[in-house]
């Protein structure tokens, strides 16, 4: 049973590539595995590298607040040792978490690490229980007993855990650079294989093509001068292949070209005549469009680059005469005049280009921005050029003032006294002014792109804020749009604040955007609480007065003077909201 081409190439390419792909995919697929445990154990150990450094900067500042105090005897060193050591203890868990993952990978190389994290743990615990002591001290200042604990805090406990946490980085560079490279080995061998599989494939590729060319080839010569014929003239001339394959197709199909071309011939001139016609009203509208365009056109030689033709957008825009521009080239009208002369050269060698030239001048010495696209036909022969030049002026105008605008609008966002932030959908922030980052922790470069609820809405709410987020884009509208409500916020540490939020909407380019103007009120929800508390005690004193009214006669007095000032306190509560 005789084969087709595409089944003899088919059994061809199977006899070379699949030994090929058996070997070289096992050799393969085994030192990839290599490479992805490399580059998986360098990405885990550069994380704990991070966080060791950071649980070092955090140990070092928690040291700090101590010795100020010692050295100022203030007390509010005391709430920043306690910041700060809520930081150590973050980045202890971190770690602990870290190697925990790790444990089942590497459990050899976590071993000694979690020997000097325990350490470390331990250390911080006595440092806790020690500052407690120095923070007990009432006046610290040239304190003997303050300074030694203080020495025997640093020397040690502080400075050995140190110790320790740089001994573990030092293990963490060794292990990274095991890793680097052996996933480099692995990644070197792979090259080789696959250069040496190449090489095999080529030796094995280059045997079957010699030897299906011997087959294939013979009959496409035959083929080749019967279609010469063909072009000479020779309609009469007919093909006697038989291959039972696609070879002896195109052989047929060479016949019935040839009997297609000699009926073709007989009405030949009747078509040239046609054809002629439709070309010569082509030429006319083609010649409108270039006469009439508002873009400038010129048509140069492509060997002297002398114009030979402009329209009337060029001969206005330039100030030339058509005369004129006979004598010129284009670089005669460039500002930049070498730059000009290489696009020029490089765009000959192109059918169609965007030409790098930024400016051109006129005649009277005016520079001005452009854009060219420039291209290439053969006229009589002769290769020429043309070029479509169109003035950016009013372009480049706009975009100054559109920058311009832009820049006033960034000017008064970041010094707005509170926080402003943009939204397009599904929620991806598009703007975050200097007192958003103030505000919430994060920089603009940090959510610029990113969800807004994923960053500053409490997890409780986020599913809520999603929905009525997700209404507004498709309507504009929304409960809040427009007004000011009171709610909770997150910011980059995880703590949450009340605000106040500001909604409004607009619609850019037909999608629907939101802006929001946020306002810290912690400040006001804390006189608020304070004032509410006083309220209470103050109404349960009067109670109290009330309830023994008849037992204490000697509480009246007081008791009225409670409620004089609880109606004091009410009005300036009342003032002050």
């Amino acid at each position: 049973m005789p084969f087709k081409i595409r089944t003899k190439l088919i059994f061809a390419f199977l006899a070379i590539i699949i030994p090929y792909m058996v070997i070289s995919g096992t050799i393969f697929l085994y030192n990839m595995n290599i490479i992805y445990k490399g580059v998986n154990k360098v990405e885990a150990v550069a994380g704990e590298m991070k966080k060791s450094y950071n649980l070092q900067l955090a140990l070092d500042m928690a040291l700090m607040p101590i010795n100020d105090y010692i050295i100022t005897g203030e007390k509010r060193y005391m709430e920043e040792f306690r910041k700060t050591s809520l930081e150590v203890e973050r980045w202890l868990k971190e770690l602990e978490g870290e190697l925990a993952g790790l444990e089942g990978l590497f459990p050899a190389e976590v071993k000694e690490e979690k020997e000097i994290l325990n350490d470390i743990r331990a250390s911080w615990q006595k440092v806790k229980e020690m500052s407690l002591e120095i923070f007990a001290i009432p006046n610290p200042v040239g304190n003997s007993d303050a300074a030694r604990l203080m020495e025997d805090m640093d020397y040690k406990l502080a400075y050995p855990a140190i110790e320790r946490l740089r001994r573990w980085q030092e293990i963490d560079k060794e292990e990274y650079r095991e890793a680097h490279e052996e996933s480099e080995r692995a990644l070197r061998l792979v090259v080789i294989i696959m250069i040496a599989g190449g090489v095999i494939l080529a030796f094995i590729g280059g045997f079957f093509a010699i030897f299906y060319s011997r087959m294939f080839v013979r009959p496409i010569e035959t083929i080749h001068e019967r279609v010469d014929a063909i072009a000479g003239g020779d309609f009469k001339t007919r093909l006697d292949i038989k291959t039972d394959d696609e070879i002896e197709q195109l052989a047929n199909a060479v016949n019935e070209m040839a009997a297609q071309l000699d009926s073709f011939t007989s009405n030949l001139q009747g078509m040239i005549e046609e054809r002629t016609a439709e070309l010569r009203e082509s030429e006319e509208h083609y010649r409108g469009v270039f006469e009439k365009t508002p873009n400038a056109i010129v048509i140069f030689d492509a060997e002297t680059l002398h114009f030979e033709k402009v329209n009337r957008g060029a001969v206005d825009l330039y100030g030339y005469t058509e005369e004129e521009f006979r004598s010129l080239t284009p670089p005669d009208v460039s500002a930049e005049v070498e730059k000009t002369r290489k696009a020029v050269q490089d765009g000959l060698a192109e059918k169609f280009a965007h030409v790098p030239v930024r400016y051109h001048k006129k005649k009277d010495g005016t520079v001005f921005p452009i854009e060219i696209f420039m291209g290439t036909f053969l006229s009589n022969g002769r290769q020429k050029g043309f070029a479509v030049i169109v003035d950016l002026t009013a372009i480049k105008k706009n975009e100054e003032m559109l920058k311009a605008s832009e820049e006033r609008f960034r000017t008064i966002t970041n010094t707005a006294g509170d926080a402003i932030i943009c939204l397009e959908a599904p929620g991806n922030i598009n703007l975050w002014n200097k007192k958003a980052e103030e505000m919430f922790g994060y920089t603009a470069d940090e959510v610029m792109g990113r969800d807004m609820h994923d960053l500053i809405v409490p997890e409780k709410y986020r599913e809520k804020a999603r929905e009525g987020l997700k209404g507004f884009f498709q309507t504009g509208a929304g409960p809040v749009v427009g007004k000011t409500v009171e709610l909770t916020a997150l910011r980059k540490d995880g703590t949450e604040f009340p605000i106040a939020l500001s909604i409004s909407a607009m619609k850019i380019q037909e999608e629907w955007q939101t802006t929001g103007i946020i306002r810290d009120i912690t400040e006001r929800k804390k006189a608020e609480d304070k004032i509410k508390e006083q309220l209470d005690l103050l109404k349960r004193f009067e109670k109290v007065a009330i309830d023994r009214e008849f037992r204490i006669k000697e509480l009246r007095d007081e008791n009225d003077l409670l409620k004089k000032r609880i109606g004091e306190m009410e009005k300036r509560f009342k003032t002050n909201a």
